[in-house]
């Protein structure tokens, strides 16, 4: 199953930690990670689903946005 990032703005640590709680809770696609860069207003998260369609939905669910959903590959895993 692909990886796909999901790009958000978000600035503040408490909203990100419940965004996260909400993704926690969804079946599909599954929350991989999250990054909060909080001096660039970004908040990055990354899953694993279906399609970008998919994930994009997940996020608008959870309170993400997003602004931008992309295809990414693990390589450091390699």
């Amino acid at each position: 199953m692909p990886d796909f990032m999901a790009q958000s703005y978000l600035t503040d640590r408490d909203q990100a930690l419940a965004a996260i709680g909400r993704a926690r809770q969804l079946r599909s696609p599954l929350l991989l990670h999250a990054i909060l860069v909080p001096g660039d207003e970004i908040f990055l998260t990354l899953w694993r689903g279906d399609d970008a369609d998919a994930v994009d939905a997940a996020t608008r669910e959870v309170g993400l946005g997003p602004d931008r959903v992309v295809h990414v590959e693990e390589l450091t895993g390699l």
